[in-house]
């Protein structure tokens, strides 16, 4: 299976491609499955500010384009969380 398990959306700081766009630049590429992990990181201002998206406007426009596309390709949806120790708390 050709696929790609950590992609960066227009939600990240470090993208600026929709999620449209990026799903079919991986079906031009002929991958199978692809998985978005955009950034969630509370308090890490490394590259400017922290990354925190919207989870609720992040499903909203996700889960209709893996309906839309999948016939073309399996997507998935999932985060890269990024913790700093002291933040553990707010998680659990």
């Amino acid at each position: 299976m050709r696929a790609d398990v950590h992609m960066h959306s227009a939600f990240s700081s470090d993208s600026d491609s929709s999620p449209e766009e990026m799903i079919l630049g991986a079906i031009d590429k002929g991958l199978e499955m692809i998985c978005f992990t955009d950034h969630y990181d509370k308090d890490n201002t490394d590259w400017g500010p922290e990354d925190i998206f919207d989870p609720e406007e992040y499903f909203r426009i996700l889960v209709p384009l893996q309906e839309k596309y999948k016939d073309r390709i399996e997507i998935r949806i999932g985060a890269e969380i990024g913790l700093q120790p002291y933040l553990a708390p707010i998680l659990y």
